[in-house]
């Protein structure tokens, strides 16, 4: 008998992950047994396969609608075996631009402060693009500044699709969002999620200090709603804007956003020359988070939830993740690296270089840190052997092992260590200790998010 594989199927490896059947259009990627690959790789439609040899790889592969039985049919050439010689990276986050034209208070990309203004050759993007293809990534975020004031953003969107790769994400402001991007966007085949920055109903045009811009950003998240994008709103939210919240989420779920993030306004260099007096500490916006989520769940608000950094949870299930707690995970810690977004998507800057996330854009340069640069060096070096893979073999175990305090803490098995731009911005070095992941746990407010799952018949 012989076989083949399903139009859509591929088979792909990396150095790290050898055996893997990718499925088109949604680039899905299932990992194979060595035994499992072998059988793929026979299913070309010409040869004779071992039927008694493969009996169970056979069925699993037909059942699933991988492969069918042929007669002279050939494997597409596409679809043969494809080697990457890098590590196995599925998304990358792209800044096409690293201007913007609005002011906010705490950006350091901000209109009138100096800002970075790189905008990569469009030549260099479009190549950027077509080498991250060779490289077996299968989705893209683009990222600014803002993204939408690159004048060949459409350009670079259109070479997305041709790459045969997914737009994901857009992070933008969306103040140059129109209709007409939007309709152009369907019209080639993406449909990325669209997160939106909105600073909350009375409060957005303090912060970003461009007037017009609050009604403007809620028109643009109705428009896109409309036509049936996924919206992401991010609250930065800092102590005049308190009182704001609620109005703001009640405003979303009437537009029918899909998602709130929402976060206390980090302490930049920016922020803390303009605005100290507004900073909302740790165990404030931790104080905070407790008697918001009872209100939430009182409410019965019909979002998704993420409090960036402590807690997440999807619209329409009883499962809530808390974010610093790996105890489910506790014995897998010397195999977690060090930044688990940026290893699993990395951050490309404005300017070309490559880092572990874009929290640590607006400092690596301060702390004299450099991780290569994709406009200048080989980028299947820099996905393979470079400082930025280095960098994730640092694992949460061994990060918890070189500090005293973390080896004899009743809490080593749940904290995650934290988040690696805020250990650096408190001083204690990128793989240092994040001080919140302490407050979160030896003060009692994990505890408390606790009762918060059981009152409200939630679980992990």
């Amino acid at each position: 008998m012989k076989f083949i594989l399903n139009k859509d199927s591929r088979l792909r490896g990396w150095t790290d992950s050898l055996a893997n059947l990718e499925c088109y259009p949604s680039r899905s990627l299932f990992e194979l047994t060595p035994k499992e690959c072998l059988c793929l790789m026979k299913c070309d439609g010409e040869r004779e396969m071992d039927t008694e040899t493969f009996q169970a790889e056979l069925k699993k592969f037909l059942e699933a609608g991988v492969i069918s039985e042929t007669e002279g049919a050939k494997r597409l050439p596409e679809q043969e075996y494809q080697f990457y010689p890098n590590r196995k990276i599925r998304s990358m986050n792209i800044a096409i631009t690293g201007s913007c034209d609005f002011r906010c208070r705490h950006c350091f990309n901000a209109a009138d402060d100096g800002p970075r203004g790189v905008t990569p050759k469009t030549e260099d993007l479009l190549r950027l693009i077509k080498e991250l293809s060779e490289c077996g990534v299968a989705q893209i975020w683009l990222n600014g500044g803002e993204p939408l004031l690159n004048k060949d953003f459409l350009k670079i969107t259109q070479a997305i699709k041709d790459h045969g790769m997914i737009f994901s994400h857009l992070i933008s402001n969306t103040y140059h969002l129109t209709p007409e991007i939007v309709d152009e966007l369907l019209r080639q085949g993406h449909k990325p999620m669209v997160y939106v920055s909105f600073d909350g109903v009375g409060s957005h045009e303090w912060l970003r200090q461009v007037p017009g811009s609050e009604q403007r950003t809620l028109e643009r998240m109705a428009m896109l709603k409309e036509k049936g994008f996924y919206v992401l709103a991010h609250q930065c939210v800092w102590k005049d804007s308190l009182p704001n919240v609620w109005p703001t989420v009640y405003k979303l779920q009437e537009l029918g956003v899909d998602k709130l993030r929402i976060t206390s306004v980090e302490p930049s260099v920016r922020w803390k020359e303009g605005t100290k007096d507004q900073t909302i500490s740790y165990r404030e916006w931790l104080d905070f988070s407790i008697d918001f989520l009872k209100h939430w769940y009182q409410e019965k608000i019909d979002m998704s939830l993420d409090i960036w950094g402590f807690w997440q949870h999807s619209r329409g299930s009883d499962q809530v993740r808390i974010v610093p707690d790996l105890f489910q995970d506790h014995e897998k810690e010397y195999r977690i690296p060090s930044c688990s977004d940026g290893y699993n998507r990395p951050f490309i800057d404005c300017d070309g270089r490559i880092m572990i996330c874009q929290g640590l854009s607006g400092i690596t340069k301060v702390y004299n840190m450099d991780w290569g640069n994709v406009y200048t060096d080989d980028l299947h070096e820099l996905l393979r052997d470079s400082r930025l893979m280095d960098s994730f073999k640092q694992t949460v175990g061994k990060m918890k092992d070189e500090q005293e305090a973390c080896r004899a803490c009743e809490w080593r098995d749940h904290c995650n260590f934290g988040c690696r731009p805020e250990a650096l911005t408190q001083g204690n070095g990128l793989f240092g200790i994040d001080q919140r992941m302490c407050i979160f746990y030896k003060e009692g407010y994990y505890d408390r998010y606790k009762e918060i799952m059981a009152e409200y018949g939630l679980k992990q």
